[in-house]
């Protein structure tokens, strides 16, 4: 990314994106209107510096709630280069989302694109609004991909009776469905509420979906619903557009973005000196996670195998309480909370010294979302190191040709099979091969380096499963020499 210069600059271009390539920047794309604007402005106060002009066009934007004011225009320009450095910070967290770096950004101008909302509770004595915004930027995308997360984990009749008829009127909508395509969908999913029976399999919580007497009655009844001049639909045309309410949801939860308007192509006239010193942005995350570093190693060996457990693993509370010797299972998220605040406390200090910000509790609340993302990732650390060694034994070694195709590249096991020259019938036995050694591997680290015995927990085989999935999908298979 270059560098902007000048203030015209710094609150009228916007970086310029490269979907193909993925790649974000390094020229930058100015809107006239708004350089022609910063400009009159600037004659008017000559001497003000970049924090002045920040604070100046965020104040404007509280001021005026219109979504298409210049107001925050000017300001969606100025955070572009904290939803820059933040997109890179946050794209190998959210790797196994198979998110990409233009993605990850494209969230984070969508949130910088509603400042009233993201500046709720700064302080304009207390810091500067570039170095405020990195902290909320980071937790609502992080927010809201996790959400879109939790989604795929519903079975789709739980998720159309969970969701609300404004919710998916709105998915629809940004998912671009027309008319009378999109009424049909509403008033399937409203028939579908009407008459679903929810019925759960034996051994299961999850509720299955309507069998198809359930699905004829859905359709009866949709057909009396109906406007007149609206064409009767058969179960199997029902069932499609429940199918695509789903899907609207779960995309519209998982990546929702947005684009400039009124920004044109012609590049702006930028130095092509390109930055090779750190910013101040990229010092301060270096900083944040020296601090969290060592605060991590002072804490008791108990307390970092649990959080390693905990974030690292995925462990439920009962088998924590089980595996740890902790009476209560509730105790676990409690203690959990106490380990948090002893790593909150450096990091709250950090900030009083070196950015002289003293956190309010708000602030700290979301600090300690922030705090979550980062345990996830450094407690994941050491359980992905045995993997990787694991996949380094001769007798997995062999199949990292197969997992590469299978889960780095996504392809089905047909193609997989017309690609190995291997028999389609023979892959899942030999992933499953795969999945059951690495999994053991895990559990042996666990019991043999971290001690901790895993005999009476019942739900370790799910976590080291999910684990193993994650680690599998987004392996970095071209570092594995192959035989």
């Amino acid at each position: 990314m270059k560098r902007r210069r000048d203030i015209v600059e710094l609150f009228s271009t916007f970086l310029q994106l490269d979907d193909h390539y993925d790649a974000l920047g390094p020229g930058w794309e100015k809107s006239h209107r708004l350089a022609s604007n910063m400009t009159k402005k600037i004659e008017t106060e000559a001497i003000a510096n970049e924090d002045f002009w920040a604070q100046y066009w965020l104040k404007a934007t509280v001021k005026d709630s219109q979504r298409t004011s210049s107001a925050r225009e000017h300001l969606s320009a100025y955070l572009e280069e904290a939803c820059y450095w933040t997109a890179l910070k946050i794209y190998q967290q959210l790797a196994a989302y198979q998110l990409r770096r233009v993605d990850c950004f494209l969230m984070l101008r969508e949130v910088a694109a509603n400042p009233v909302k993201l500046f709720k509770n700064y302080d304009y004595k207390s810091s500067s609004v570039k170095t405020y915004s990195q902290f909320p930027l980071k937790s609502a995308v992080l927010d809201q991909v996790r959400k879109g997360r939790e989604l795929d984990k519903y079975t789709w009749p739980a998720l159309l009776r969970a969701v609300t008829k404004k919710r998916l009127k709105e998915s629809l909508y940004k998912a671009n469905i027309k008319e009378p395509e999109m009424s049909q969908c509403l008033l399937a999913w409203q028939c579908f509420r009407d008459k679903y029976v929810p019925t759960k399999a034996a051994g299961s919580k999850q509720l299955q979906p309507p069998d198809m007497k359930q699905m004829e009655a859905i359709s009866v009844h949709y057909n009396q619903q109906r406007h007149p001049e609206q064409p009767t639909a058969s179960a199997q045309e029902i069932q499609k557009w429940l199918e695509l309410c789903v899907q609207v949801i779960q995309d519209c939860a998982k990546t929702s973005f947005v684009s400039i308007e009124n920004c044109t192509s012609e590049p702006a006239f930028i130095s092509e000196d390109l930055i090779e010193e750190q910013d101040a942005v990229e010092s301060e995350y270096h900083q944040v996670n020296q601090v969290l570093l060592k605060a991590f190693a002072a804490l008791p060996e108990e307390a970092q195998t649990l959080l390693k457990l905990w974030y690292g693993l995925g462990m439920t509370q009962a088998d924590l309480a089980l595996a740890l010797g902790i009476a209560q299972q509730y105790q676990v998220s409690r203690t959990v909370g106490k380990h948090k605040q002893l790593l909150l406390k450096p990091l709250a200090e950090w900030s009083k010294q070196t950015l002289e910000i003293t956190l309010n509790s708000q602030q700290l609340g979301e600090m300690g979302k922030q705090l979550d993302g980062w345990l996830e990732e450094h407690c994941a650390v050491p359980f992905r190191k045995v993997l990787k060694e694991a996949l380094l034994i001769p007798s997995v070694h062999t199949e990292i040709q197969l997992l590469r195709l299978i889960f780095g590249q996504n392809l089905k096991p047909q193609q997989v099979a017309t690609e190995l020259e291997i028999k389609e019938a023979d892959i899942k036995a030999r992933i499953n091969r795969v999945q059951q050694s690495l999994q053991s591997s895990l559990k042996s680290y666990v019991e043999n380096t971290l001690q901790i015995s895993l005999a009476s927990c019942k739900s370790v085989d799910k976590s080291t499963a999910n684990f193993v999935e994650m680690y599998l999908q987004k392996a970095a298979y071209a570092t594995f020499t192959q035989n």
